[in-house]
């Protein structure tokens, strides 16, 4: 704007024509007239109002002509009664005013008065006019040849007309006053005086242009200007003395006064606990009767009444033909009583009150530096108070302690989430707060809610807090402090639910409440990747010959992370535009903005570092309409979140890759033929999603988070990035290898999946939650990583003791390692593993080598059934209670939904169980949109180990034939069912029913098997797909020692006889000790290595009648663990009911009654 004016100047000829000057401003506002960047970079809040008056009028008045130096005369008086306020002393006029004694410097008045009417063009306060005056005097002297001493004489003798000029400048009366004036005493800040004196002392204190600006930018603040915290608007205020009576005039009615009082408390939902509602009307009151007295000897009341007024009105009114927000003037007058951060004198509790207010508006127009301090002294006084402690009733009274309570825990709550943002600590230590949490003594709902709400506060700064200090070489205490906040999810998953199903049904859905508290745990979930996605983006720009070619490959584990995380992020998206369609969207208030801003931002680096994981860029919409709709809304940092995004754009398009391996699906890579997939590429729907889950489930379950805690755990030298196309080697290249190749960037270091986890994982269905009796001796603990390898204690010698012979007797060599038969493994493993299934599968029709398919383990292969059969947002059905970590195994892999089928207390293994898979089928087809692809059964079932009876089987092959759905039957038990007589008679498998007698194409059938749960080998990762359907593939390594295992039927059947022998005795011994002790279990089971036992009577009634079942679960899982028992809860099984869960008895004898005795 400075050259605006200038160009004007010259233009004229020397003549100041302001309506000239003024045109240029609104050119070089709108179109980027005479800026570096061909736009407006930055604008004052005050100075937009102004341009936008003077444009309205410009367009009323095409007569004028443009060379008339009144023309601007009709416009002013609209200047004057917008902006005419003490509220608008910015210093944007006194920023662009040096060319005005540039050019009049032989003209002293002439040179006054032109920087007058260039001031009053956008600020028409006095006290910005005679800034304006003071240095254009200053100019002229200086343009005049006079010394510094001259100029500093110059000032001294000038006589302010302003009060608040002279309060502020009179005490310089001399060079020595400036030199002496410490840099503590000089304020930076966007005031108009503030600027003045500010740059007044650097000149006078200095003695080069270079180390003036240096000793003006030092001071912070505004020191752009002088030489920026807020720059979408700039509240103004002078400081009002101690003694001084505050502005009482223009207050507004009390019946309008008490209808924003009830706005705020609406909008600010469970934050309202700031405001005192009894104590805050009875001061009303007062204040009406005598406004000076009340105002007066209540000054931090009345400032918290400002607030309020300011508040309310923000949310009240619109009105865009004022500058700020609504109710601005009233914040401005709260804080001329709250400036004074070196002490506040008067009722603690209204000094808590107005601070918090005050850092929460100037949160709301993006003044965090200020609300990160109003809202750490608001802190500060809780604990010099001591309400940061427990507050005894008997001592203090029942409400003053539960009025002090949950205001402590509102100020933490929001010092937690500021602090975060800023990456400062929080003024106080978790382990020094005393007081309970608001749950702990009061029950109710809104108890419970706030609880919550600060858990999630707490979370958001651990989360927070570390990413500033992120070294480029990550650590191992990044991906242990991942894990930490990933099985705190898991936890918080749980709690949220349980209070979100209890609460909010049916229309209630749609309720603030319930949306902030959704909105408040994924963005838990979308920050937790960001050193994970940071440390990868550090990686990718240190390629750059290879970064606009390729995305980084990432592990499984951390490739699984981001995207359940850019999941959550697109969700928050999804949720929030619906919002903005439906006008449910915040008013004034930043949370809804930091929570999308944070979401697009990370989604954007994503796009860089693993653009695999995002399927579509319809966030990228998304975004923009809501960034559009809460501007209109009056959030004030919208718009320059807007513009942040747009130049995070500009900065990672050049990293962004154009091509990605991972993007091309898999039938479209090279070496796949076109047709490989062709019997199951699914005719793609355009993609759905509805906002209000039928479930009101958070996304990513408990479940899914602590797999994905346990996963990140690595080989403490393993790699989890490496470039795609440059690493010729595995990605599991070792660090002590990286210097050498100079492949990778980024080294990880953890400890052991069992020493990191540290037995925390609660309710989780398998990895370490799966050590169901854990803690057998003291301070020892059973460590075996699966579920599986329990069984070792029962047959791990002998078949140990078999390999051992093996691996002597066959002589391993080359092409035991190699794929040289093929990835999909060698002929003869896939030959014993046929006669295996022949003999004890008893298929209808023989199985041949060419039916079955090898892979490392059958996890992968569940995944990869998935991906094959489904694309995103379609489901796959299966019963309820079943294995908990088929979420991890199919639906993080392909972004399909898992729709779970109740069956009420029907039995799930008889024939009349298909008719309520045909309800959810249906239910889910007509009134969700879901596509269901397949059925997924677990035979024997896990966690009932019961098998299924022929005549079920046949309606469930009939039920998919009708829909043409895929079964996919998981038979990883068949061979560890005990019975009654030591048979097998009780199994029958999927395979030994002939499809094609009952009207059913044997394509549709699938049937899961591997050998390290029948074999006790819980690391022979071994896992085969036997279909009648070519289309699948997958690649595995040969493994010579399972083809030796499967071709002795001597061993085989020896084995197996033993295990079914030891396993019915410790099933036994179970048993009966749950019949003397009185504990009911899931009668049926015969097969597998657990029971399914009632607990429900020893849930705490309290915690079921306060927060619900499922609470009560995990509280009684806790509880267990607390005395050296963890089992999986009902609920990482998706029971119906809570109280149940699943017990191991595959322990050697002692084990195990030391665990049941437990």
């Amino acid at each position: 704007m400075t050259l605006c004016l200038a160009q004007s100047l010259i233009a004229s000829k020397g003549n100041f024509i302001p309506q000239a000057a003024i045109r240029n401003y609104i050119e070089w506002y709108e179109n980027g007239y005479l800026s570096a960047t061909d736009e407006c970079f930055d604008i004052g809040g005050g100075t937009r109002q102004a341009l936008m008056i003077w444009k309205r009028y410009f367009d009323r008045s095409p007569h004028l002509r443009e060379d008339d130096p009144n023309g601007h005369e009709g416009g002013q008086p609209q200047i004057d009664k917008a902006l005419k306020r003490e509220m608008f002393c910015g210093n944007g006029s006194l920023m662009r005013v040096a060319p005005i004694g540039l050019v009049y410097f032989r003209d002293m008045d002439r040179a006054l008065s032109n920087a007058t009417l260039s001031s009053n063009a956008t600020h028409p306060y006095p006290t910005c006019a005679e800034c304006c005056q003071i240095y254009t005097r200053l100019i002229v002297r200086a343009m005049n040849a006079a010394s510094k001493e001259d100029l500093a004489t110059e000032f001294a003798s000038t006589a302010f007309t302003d009060v608040k000029v002279k309060q502020r400048l009179d005490r310089y009366a001399s060079l020595a006053d400036w030199e002496n004036t410490d840099e503590d005493d000089i304020k930076s800040s966007g005031y108009v005086l503030s600027t003045l004196e500010a740059s007044l002392w650097a000149f006078f204190t200095t003695s080069t242009f270079e180390s003036g600006a240096f000793k003006v930018v030092n001071l912070g603040n505004d020191a752009d200007t002088v030489g920026a915290d807020g720059a979408a608007f700039k509240l103004h205020w002078t400081s009002l003395g101690r003694y001084e009576v505050p502005d009482t005039t223009n207050l507004p009615r009390r019946g309008w006064a008490i209808f924003l009082l009830d706005t705020v408390k609406f909008y600010f939902g469970h934050l309202q606990y700031i405001i005192d509602e009894p104590s805050y009307l009875q001061h009303l009151e007062e204040l009406y009767r005598d406004p000076e007295t009340k105002a007066t000897s209540s000054r931090l009341w009345y400032a918290q009444y400002l607030l309020i007024l300011a508040f309310g009105e923000a949310f009240a009114v619109r009105d865009d033909s004022q500058e700020g927000p609504p109710g601005s003037q009233y914040a401005a007058r709260a804080m001329t009583l709250l400036s004074d951060l070196s002490g506040i004198d008067g009722e603690p509790l209204d000094s808590i009150r107005a601070l918090t207010l005050a850092a929460l508006y100037f949160q709301s127009i993006d003044m965090r530096v200020a609300a990160f301090k109003r809202i750490g002294q608001a802190l500060s006084i809780c604990v010099v108070q001591g309400i940061h402690r427990h507050m005894p009733e008997d001592v203090v009274g029942a409400e003053h302690s539960r009025v002090c309570n949950r205001l402590f825990w509102v100020v933490y709550r929001i010092d937690r989430e500021f602090s975060a943002l800023m990456g400062g600590p929080s003024s106080i230590r978790d382990e020094n707060i005393t007081t309970e949490l608001p749950c702990r003594h009061d029950h109710s709902f809104e108890a419970r809610y706030m609880t919550l709400h600060i858990r999630l506060s707490r979370l958001m700064e651990s989360i927070l807090t570390p990413v500033h200090g992120i070294p480029r070489e990550f650590e191992g205490s990044i991906i242990k402090n991942t894990q930490s906040i990933l099985r705190q999810l898991a936890e918080l998953s749980t709690d949220v639910t349980a209070l979100l199903n209890t609460h909010f049904q049916a229309v209630k859905r749609s309720s603030r409440m319930a949306l902030w508290l959704i909105l408040s745990y994924h963005h838990c979930g979308v920050l937790t990747t960001i050193p994970l996605v940071m440390c990868a983006l550090h990686m990718h720009i240190e390629w750059p010959d290879i970064q606009n070619s390729y995305s980084i490959h990432l592990t499984s584990a951390v490739a699984s992370l981001i995207q359940s995380c850019a999941d959550s992020g697109q969700k928050v998206l999804r949720i929030l535009r619906v919002m903005g369609d439906q006008d449910l969207l915040e008013i004034f208030l930043p949370f809804q903005l930091e929570v999308a801003f944070s979401s697009a931002s990370l989604l954007r680096v994503i796009r860089v570092v693993a653009p695999s994981v995002l399927h579509d860029n319809s966030w990228c919409e998304n975004i923009q309409c809501i960034l559009d709709k809460m501007t209109s809304k009056g959030i004030l940092g919208a718009p320059l979140r807007k513009l942040e995004l747009t130049k995070l754009e500009q900065l990672l398009t050049p990293l962004t890759p154009v091509y990605d391996p991972l993007m091309i699906p898999l039938h479209g890579r090279p070496g796949y033929p076109a047709d490989t997939f062709g019997e199951f590429a699914m005719a793609s729907e355009e993609p759905k999603w509805y906002f209000y889950d039928t479930d009101m489930t958070v996304g990513t379950s408990p479940t899914e988070l602590l797999d994905l805690a346990a996963r990140l755990d690595v080989d403490d030298r393993t790699v989890p990035y490496r470039i795609d196309g440059v690493c010729s080697r595995d990605s599991r290249l070792k660090a002590d290898k990286l210097k050498e190749t100079h492949e990778v960037v980024i080294s990880t270091v953890s400890e052991n999946m069992i020493q990191t986890a540290n037995a925390t994982t609660i309710g989780a269905p398998w990895g370490v939650s799966e050590w169901d009796i854990w803690g057998l001796h003291e301070a020892q603990i059973i460590r075996p990583s699966t579920a599986a390898a329990l069984l070792v204690f029962l047959m791990h010698d002998v078949m140990l003791e078999y390999i051992r012979k093996q691996q002597v007797a066959s002589g391993l060599d080359s092409t035991n390692l190699t794929y040289h038969e093929g990835p999909f493994g060698s002929r003869r493993l896939r030959a014993a593993m046929a006669n295996h299934i022949t003999a004890y599968f008893h298929p209808a029709t023989p199985i041949s080598p060419d039916h079955i398919i090898f892979s490392n383990g059958v996890t992968s292969l569940n995944a990869l059934c998935a991906l094959s059969l489904t694309d995103p947002n379609d489901g796959i059905l299966l019963g309820q209670p079943i294995y908990g970590s088929f979420n991890g195994d199919l639906r993080v892999p392909s972004r399909c939904q898992l729709i779970y089928t109740p069956f009420h207390g029907d039995d799930q293994f008889s024939p009349g169980a298909v008719a309520r898979y045909e309800e959810t089928f249906l239910h889910a087809r007509d009134k969700t949109g879901v596509t269901i692809r397949a059925l997924l059964i677990c035979n024997p079932h896990n966690p009932l180990g019961r098998c299924y009876p022929r005549e079920t089987l046949e309606a469930l092959l009939r039920f998919c034939q009708k829909y043409q759905i895929h079964l996919i039957s998981d038979e990883v038990y068949a061979l560890s069912v005990y019975g009654n007589d030591d048979s097998t008679s009780g199994f029958v498998s999927v395979l030994s029913i002939d499809p094609v007698a009952l009207g059913v194409d044997p394509a549709l059938v699938h049937v899961l098997y591997g050998m390290s749960k029948d074999f006790a080998a819980s690391g022979l990762r071994l896992g085969c797909l036997i279909s009648r359907n070519e289309r699948f593939l997958q690649a595995v390594l040969s493994m010579s020692i399972a083809t030796a295992v499967l071709e002795d039927r001597d061993f085989v059947e020896s084995f197996l006889q033993q295990s079914r022998r030891l396993l019915r005795s410790q099933r036994d011994l179970a048993a009966r000790t749950l019949e003397e002790a009185g504990i009911p279990y899931a009668r049926g089971a015969i097969a597998g290595f657990f029971l399914w036992i009632d607990l429900s009577k020893c849930l705490d009634k309290a915690i079921v009648s306060s927060q619900g079942g499922w609470a009560a679960e995990l509280d009684l899982s806790r509880r267990l663990q607390q005395i050296g028992v963890q089992m999986s809860t009902g609920y990482a099984y998706h029971n119906e009911v809570p109280g149940w869960f699943r017990v191991i008895f595959s322990l050697d004898e002692e084990s195990l009654k030391e665990g049941l005795s437990r």
